[in-house]
């Protein structure tokens, strides 16, 4: 209770359900960071309406939406930017956007591929645009702030986790159409933020922020859009019916993000309420 959590894609899915369980364990002020305000003022009126879940109804709760477009690094700063003008403490923030494309596309303003942009580049510069603010908001509160990052198992398929050597630029590597592979992208690009994550632990006050990666697991949402070939759409059919509901994948990362996982959580991946080394 008392606490602000801000929620980077909430308006729908993983980030949507885990909304809807922070809200029925009490936080107090919800910042929806989404791509379309429309869609996010939507969300922001339904979560309100089952906001009669909360185990403690007596404590108000606020929504707010913001926009938030994760292949403009303009976006980006702006968002943050916003936070930092209106004062705004946050004790969790939440990075769930993530994108997975299977035919090579470029994000106009940096000329970077939109998967590398989204799930890697964008995700980065906002993991150390917040993290001031969390420190901050810890200093003031005496209690400790969480940035999770939504991750993925996938990343153990990541062919660079078994390169002996790296490119001279990996900005190059990844803005480079002829290494461009649609099914070796995402696991390729959650990779490397999970590398930036447990890299940036170590230069974190851990008393005072707890970095982390956070896997639910497969859940069965849209994830992969209309960019999905058709000869996939029985896999995709078959795959949301085993997999988890986001409801489901919601627990383990609001488990994570509450800082529930304890304090060697710090810097590492999370997976069905463990930590996995």
């Amino acid at each position: 209770m008392g606490k602000t959590a801000l929620v980077i894609g909430a308006n729908r899915g993983l980030g949507f359900a885990t909304c809807q369980l922070y809200i029925e364990h009490g936080i107090s002020k919800l910042i929806l960071a989404v791509r379309n305000l429309e869609t996010g003022e939507a969300a922001k009126v339904t979560l309100l309406q089952g906001a009669s879940l909360r185990q403690h109804p007596s404590q108000p709760l606020e929504i707010v939406v913001r926009k938030l477009d994760m292949e403009s690094l303009a976006s980006v700063a702006d968002l943050v930017d916003g936070l930092v003008a209106e004062n705004i403490p946050i004790h969790i923030a939440l990075l769930n956007a993530g994108i997975w494309k299977m035919k090579w596309a470029v994000t106009p303003e940096t000329g970077y591929e939109t998967v590398f942009q989204v799930n890697y580049l964008s995700t980065a510069v906002l993991m150390l645009l917040l993290l001031p603010i969390l420190v901050r908001t810890s200093e003031t509160t005496g209690t400790r702030s969480i940035l999770a990052v939504v991750g993925s198992k996938l990343q153990n398929n990541s062919l660079w986790n078994k390169k002996e050597t790296a490119p001279p630029s990996i900005f190059s590597e990844f803005a480079n159409e002829a290494t461009f592979s649609g099914s070796q992208r995402y696991p390729d690009s959650k990779y490397l933020v999970f590398q930036f994550v447990h890299r940036l632990a170590r230069e974190i006050d851990r008393t005072k922020a707890h970095v982390l990666a956070v896997s639910p697991g497969a859940v069965g949402t849209n994830f992969g859009g209309d960019d999905i070939p058709f000869w996939m759409t029985p896999l995709q059919t078959m795959y949301k019916a085993w997999a988890r509901k986001p409801e489901e994948g919601a627990r383990i990362i609001t488990y994570a993000s509450s800082g529930l996982a304890g304090d060697a959580a710090h810097g590492e991946f999370i997976e069905n309420m463990t930590i996995n080394p």
